[in-house]
């Protein structure tokens, strides 16, 4: 797969905007909003580890 079609640093706002629209707006419940979380913590720890390994 070639890694340089893909805007990581796009998807990482979104993700970051979305967690925090949610928080802001109390949307969703605290199970959801932490399973929302995690899930943009395990995309970044995914983008360290893919860039480092890019190298």
């Amino acid at each position: 797969m070639n890694y340089s079609f893909i805007d990581f640093q796009r998807i990482s706002k979104a993700l970051s905007t979305s967690t925090e629209a949610l928080r802001n707006e109390f949307q969703t419940d605290e199970l959801q909003l932490a399973e929302l979380q995690e899930a943009e913590n395990n995309f970044r720890q995914a983008l360290s580890f893919g860039l480092s390994n890019a190298k």
